[in-house]
């Protein structure tokens, strides 16, 4: 990467029976982080047909999103990485854009691991949109066990001491995580109790859950409850 050279970034997105959700946070990307993401790919999972449904109309409008049907979810995180030699990065689809505070000048060679989420910089590995050189997360990633994204992080923050450092970089606060719902079965992360179907059925009558937009950084929490408000 020469001096000045914006890094460019490949995106795991993790989702299930969230389509609603997922839309929301690749429109926030569109809006606050274009220039960002050389690609994205979204490992989904679906529990019922009217999740299928939704997500077929998320990625009917995205063609250059990539799909991955979740089959082996351990197996894919790895491959994944393994497969990237530029830097990457994983998100949750309970992740949102809010701000217009990414700019090139942030990704500057030597400023990775960088953090996009206000506060929480010494907890070294994050599925809330961090930035690695994929390089670091091979040597963690080796002989971990995981079953899904919750088990992924709390598996790689006990195996914490395998990466080339112990604290994120700031950059200025644009991401949040917004806990409509629990991300996963595993997760004993505290939420908002919106189930997942009611918000799916709304997506599918054509609502989509509208943009967050701040002139200013969010509390640095791990998670902030927005307005749930429709478009």
């Amino acid at each position: 990467m020469a001096p000045g050279e914006c890094a460019i970034v490949d995106a795991l997105i993790f989702s299930k029976d969230r389509p609603a959700q997922l839309d929301l946070l690749l429109r926030s990307i569109d809006r606050y982080a274009l220039g960002l993401y050389a690609s994205l790919t979204v490992l989904a999972a679906s529990s019922a047909p009217e999740y299928r449904d939704g997500y077929r109309r998320v990625f009917a409008d995205r063609p250059g999103v990539q799909v991955w049907p979740e089959t082996r979810f351990e197996s894919q995180v790895k491959l994944w990485v393994l497969s990237k030699a530029r830097p990457v990065s994983f998100l949750c689809d309970d992740d949102v854009f809010y701000r217009s505070a990414f700019n090139p000048g942030v990704l500057q060679p030597g400023r990775l691991p960088l953090s996009f989420r206000g506060g929480d910089y010494d907890y070294p590995f994050s599925l809330d949109g961090v930035v690695y050189e994929s390089r670091d997360l091979r040597p963690l990633l080796e002989g971990l066990h995981f079953t899904g994204p919750t088990s992924l992080e709390h598996a790689g923050h006990l195996a914490r001491e395998r990466l080339p450092f112990a604290t994120l970089n700031e950059s200025p606060a644009c991401l949040t995580g917004w806990p409509l719902n629990r991300v996963s079965a595993e997760s004993s992360m505290p939420s908002l109790g919106v189930h997942e179907y009611d918000l799916n059925e709304r997506f599918l009558e054509g609502r989509r859950l509208a943009v967050p937009a701040s002139s200013g950084p969010l509390p640095p929490h791990v998670t902030n409850e927005l307005e749930l408000v429709w478009e």
